[in-house]
């Protein structure tokens, strides 16, 4: 696997890359093959680190959302309301090696408040605090707040197997 895509496809400093995004998040990356498989799959469509780790998190979604489901195997997490996602999406901003989000300071206010008191809540009740968005804000919205709340882990819809319920304990309302 390695061969096909060094140095065809990738150099050695963006597959470190992408396993440096993984082992940031604590997703380990035993499972080389398959990360590397599905990092295969989307180098034709990008070259960037960041996308392709995305891309890679999808062939690992059982073991992301396993430390998260509860006794009954359920996942409890706060989401986002629509037009917030849509809101988020819009400030997004990619260059070929990195994606960030820039937001209105606001907007950036308005979910630090309510995600400050939901994770507080999801922590005295013994729940590890989690969001689910869309995929494709997930990286962008971790990343813009892993600083301000170092135990909140960002999941998108795509990495919770089917099988997997979700229990809402929140949603962010969008800000008007």
């Amino acid at each position: 696997m390695i061969n096909e895509l060094i140095p065809a496809h990738l150099n050695v400093g963006q597959i470190q890359r992408i396993l440096q995004n993984l082992l940031a998040e604590g997703i380990s990356i035993r499972n080389l093959a398959g990360i590397l498989e599905k990092v295969g799959d989307y180098v034709m469509v990008t070259k960037n680190p960041d996308e392709l780790s995305e891309c890679a998190r999808k062939a690992l979604s059982g073991q992301i959302a396993k430390p998260f489901q509860n006794e009954n195997g359920c996942v409890q997490a706060i989401t986002l309301d629509p037009k917030l996602e849509q809101q988020i999406a819009q400030g997004l901003r990619q260059t070929p090696t990195e994606i960030g989000l820039s937001m209105e300071p606001r907007l950036a206010k308005h979910i630090m408040d309510f995600l400050s008191r939901q994770i507080q809540t999801m922590i005295a009740s013994g729940v590890p605090p989690v969001v689910l968005c869309a995929p494709s804000i997930r990286l962008a919205f971790r990343r813009f707040f892993e600083s301000t709340f170092s135990d909140l882990s960002v999941l998108s819809y795509t990495e919770i197997p089917p099988r997997i319920q979700i229990q809402n304990q929140a949603t962010i309302p969008c800000l008007e």
